[in-house]
């Protein structure tokens, strides 16, 4: 099997044969007595397909993903690292290919869906640290093989909505600028198109200028076919200003969006392992003197806007002539350096850890349980102040001290946010 098979000249259909051609080889070939090993539904491309549609949102799923990976270590012979993982994917990939026409997505994204299952299925040495379950860029892959995630360039997109819980991130000051954008200059919460940084592409430590403009206009390719898309949604550290101002090469990130008309406000502080140490030493240099603190900041691209952007660059739908075959119908010729060191590629850090209940900041608990921590930031603190005027000769105060502490709790959890 070779690149040609998943070259830009062959039809997508032809495409999707060869990549369920390739799957099929690998799990009646070198993964077929893997599959003893697993129980049903597991060893069904069903079974894998729901396990990974979850993955790793579902708590459940990730237990039952971990619980198979200490029934596969404790079994002998011992395979090598990345077997289930990659079982799972091709198995995955089985299931959705055949449904990968009624996806509401452009054709060249469609095309970049069938690179992916050939980056699982004939990976080079390189990629093989992706193959572990408690990374950010197995986890990416899995949204992949079960068409949550779509591949485009350097960037891989989904349909989402903005998160209520974001509203109190922003700056006090930003707060109705955010509403305003929200509410009546993009239409609503959603749906919008949201990119995240792709971690299979070719050079994970290099974001390119046009490569991500290239990225950018795949996405409005789909966004032309969905009319309740309401715009593109992008939120990142490396979108935030403080970026441009340590290394103005990539500036860029920035101000690109400002210049489109873009909405942007920023967030919390970005934490450590975000990935902004990763790959510069002159970041980590910074951050440690304390003069680089970026900030997660957030993009609202409204429809419109970037629907003109794209059609004034036709251009950039235009694959290069220099890519090779392979790399003109979405993959990645080459990944994460041979032999890099642990932990200093974002995507192969762990990403699923336990913390100690102590060390667990306000970010996380807003990230992970967000009506836990407006309840009990703003909704409780408010009504116990309401009902203690009440007991008081003056009750009738309850109509403004319970809103006033609602206020004065919100100022209060900003700041904890910091």
């Amino acid at each position: 099997m070779t690149g040609d098979t998943f070259s830009a000249t062959r039809t997508l259909s032809d495409q999707v044969k060869a990549a369920l051609a390739l799957c099929q080889d690998q799990v009646d070939g070198e993964l077929a007595g893997f599959a003893k090993r697993l129980t049903e539904p597991h060893r069904q491309p069903e079974g894998c397909f729901q396990l990974l549609g979850a993955f790793p949102e579902a708590g459940s799923h990730v237990r039952r993903l971990q619980q198979l990976a200490n029934a596969v270590q404790a079994a002998e012979p011992p395979v090598p690292p990345g077997t289930l993982e990659r079982y799972l994917l091709l198995q995955a990939f089985r299931a959705a290919l055949p449904r990968l026409h009624r996806e509401p997505i452009d054709e060249r994204s469609m095309r970049r869906v069938c690179a992916a299952c050939l980056q699982v299925a004939r990976p080079a040495a390189q990629w093989m640290a992706y193959f572990n379950h408690t990374t950010r860029a197995f986890h990416q892959m899995a949204k992949v093989a079960s068409l949550r995630w779509y591949p485009a360039n350097q960037v891989a997109f989904e349909f989402a909505g903005l998160p209520r819980s974001w509203l109190l991130k922003v700056h006090p000051r930003a707060l109705q600028g955010l509403i305003g954008e929200v509410a009546w200059r993009l239409g609503g919460r959603g749906p919008l198109l949201t990119p995240h940084l792709w971690a299979w592409r070719a050079n994970p430590y290099l974001v390119l200028k046009t490569e991500h403009e290239r990225s950018l206009w795949l996405i409005a390719k789909t966004m032309e076919m969905r009319s309740e898309v309401k715009g593109l949604m992008s939120v990142s550290w490396y979108h935030s200003a403080a970026v441009g101002q340590a290394m103005p090469h990539l500036a860029w990130l920035h101000d690109f969006f400002v210049e489109q008309g873009a909405f942007l406000v920023e967030m919390e502080a970005a934490p450590p392992d975000a990935g902004f140490l990763a790959g510069s030493a002159k970041r980590r240099d910074l951050y440690r003197q304390g003069r680089f603190q970026p900030r997660q900041t957030l993009v609202l691209w409204r429809r419109a806007a970037m629907l003109a952007w794209a059609d004034a660059h036709p251009e950039l739908g235009e694959e290069p002539a220099a890519r090779g075959r392979a790399d003109a119908a979405g993959a990645a010729v080459r990944g994460p350096a041979a032999g890099a060191k642990a932990g200093t590629n974002p995507e192969t850090a762990p990403a699923i850890v336990k913390k100690n209940y102590a060390t667990i900041r306000a970010v996380d608990v807003i990230n992970n349980n967000p009506k836990f921590y407006i309840l009990s930031i703003l909704v409780i603190p408010s009504i116990l102040v309401g009902v203690a005027t009440t007991m008081t000769n003056m009750w009738w105060a309850a109509v403004f001290t319970a809103p006033i502490t609602f206020a004065i709790m919100w100022l209060f959890q900003y700041f904890l946010l910091q």
